[in-house]
């Protein structure tokens, strides 16, 4: 316990450092499994090998906002290690482009026999290019009068995670985008830092055993470089078998749906297909991310469509 609490104050006094610069996220939600959020869960045997695809967006529109990314996972059962790529590129508008590729590691041990803890970091290079400026959800509003950048910055995600055998109950926390010591902030360019935190399943908190069933809730805190004000952001996500189409077929639909940067409702609808194959699962998904601000009757962010293919080994 002194030493979950030791990481926790660790992750918390660098969230809270300045010059905190990458990407931007929560495009998707920042669930468990996701390697690239939660780089501590690729020392999970459920990530096993594993290869992903996702495109968000239009059609490589160039007045449009669009991203492609894609992540490779590998676990060593015999040292509870686990390793991963990742490489996305980011096209907002008119204005900014970015491109990111990292690589991450992550280390499993056992509490009490009964709790796998989970550590892992992900180092990632970027290389912007554009206009200085400020990256916002979907959006960049560029800065009056500035001369075009082109920036490479090194920063990193760090995470950490608990869980019982299976995952049946978890908890993982960390940050995205610490930037690395030997990178200078760059007051022309601001994109925002982020610390979370997830809790699931609550599905199984409440008597529902199915195995493909989850429900879990996020906390995301956000913070642009040199402000010390933050934008707080609450989701839920679950995702539930809708049609069993035979033993190892099945449609699942599942819905992100919060308060995101304490302004505007976001909500996420997917379907899936799974299908359960000799070693490992395939699934193909299609979401639409939307918004809706109650205030002033607004739509943030026009609605973005997520696909999502991923396939493990």
């Amino acid at each position: 316990m002194k030493n979950t609490f030791t990481i926790l104050s660790f992750c918390c006094s660098l969230f809270f450092t300045d010059g905190i610069q990458a990407q931007v996220y929560n495009y998707e939600p920042v669930r468990l499994a996701n390697t690239e959020t939660n780089p501590s869960y690729l020392a999970s045997d459920k990530s096993g090998r594993l290869f992903s695809y996702q495109h968000n967006g239009s059609a490589y529109d160039p007045h449009h906002f669009y991203q492609d990314a894609i992540r490779c996972n590998y676990y060593n059962p015999s040292f509870f290690t686990g390793f991963g790529l990742v490489a996305s590129h980011t096209h907002v508008g008119d204005s900014a482009s970015y491109t990111t590729l990292g690589a991450g590691l992550a280390y499993r041990t056992v509490l009490f026999n009964k709790v796998f803890l989970r550590l892992g970091a992900m180092y990632k290079q970027t290389w912007y290019q554009g206009y200085g400026g400020r990256f916002t959800y979907y959006h960049f509003v560029s800065l009056a009068e500035s001369a075009p950048v082109r920036k490479s910055m090194g920063n990193a995600n760090l995470s950490f995670s608990m869980s019982s055998p299976g995952d049946k109950y978890f908890i993982a926390a960390g940050l995205l985008n610490y930037r690395l010591p030997s990178f200078k902030a760059d007051t022309l360019l601001q994109l925002p830092s982020y610390a979370f935190i997830t809790v699931g399943d609550f599905w199984k908190i409440l008597g529902n055993s199915r195995i493909n069933n989850e429900l879990s809730y996020t906390c995301i805190l956000k913070r642009y470089p040199g402000q010390s004000s933050l934008q707080l952001s609450h989701y839920m996500n679950t995702v539930f078998r809708l049609l069993q189409l035979s033993r190892i077929q099945q449609f699942r639909v599942g819905l992100r749906i919060g308060i995101t940067d304490d302004r505007y409702l976001q909500y996420t609808p997917a379907l899936s297909y799974y299908q359960k194959q000799d070693k490992g699962f395939f699934v193909a998904q299609i979401g639409l991310d939307m918004s809706y601000k109650v205030s002033g009757n607004t739509y943030p962010f026009t609605p973005v469509l997520q696909i999502n293919i991923t396939r493990t080994f």
